[in-house]
């Protein structure tokens, strides 16, 4: 049996077009997605970024949904399945604690930490930087320890 690990380039599906435009998703956000749509999700360091056509499944899942309600798109997922979003306010990229947002059930603005990284920023630095936090634990203890 074959396994076909090849990843392809894929283009944005009538679902996740219509999802976009019902988030009014910023259109520099829509291209960055389009530009980096592909088959599979994508392992970068010991982080993930999502195959951009399962966003709107991913989204709108019953313990995710508070996050884009909350101008938080998910894009991917830390070591520990911390979503990965993009803050829709300001296009930086961070994580929201899933033990937060869906045991506790709090806002999933409360449960975001913000990197102040763009996207490219983002996952640039998880490439090359082994220390480079992979959940929101990490990136809380990290921010906490920078003046």
């Amino acid at each position: 049996m074959k396994i076909d690990n090849e990843i392809i380039k894929e283009n944005l599906n009538s679902e996740t077009i219509f999802f976009l435009e019902k988030f009014n998703i910023n259109p520099l956000i829509t291209n960055i997605l389009l530009n980096f749509c592909y088959s599979k999700p994508i392992i970068i360091g010991n982080i993930y970024f999502n195959c951009v056509n399962n966003i709107t499944e991913e989204n709108l899942e019953d313990e995710n949904i508070n996050c884009i309600k909350s101008k938080l798109l998910i894009i991917g997922c830390g070591l520990n399945g911390d979503p990965i979003v993009i803050d829709l306010k300001t296009n930086e990229i961070g994580y929201v604690s899933h033990d937060e947002l869906w045991e506790e059930e709090i806002s999933a603005r409360k449960a975001y930490f913000n990197s102040n990284l763009s996207l490219g920023s983002f996952y640039f630095n998880a490439s090359i930087d082994s220390s480079f936090p992979v959940d929101s634990s990490e990136l809380r203890d990290k921010l906490l320890r920078c003046p």
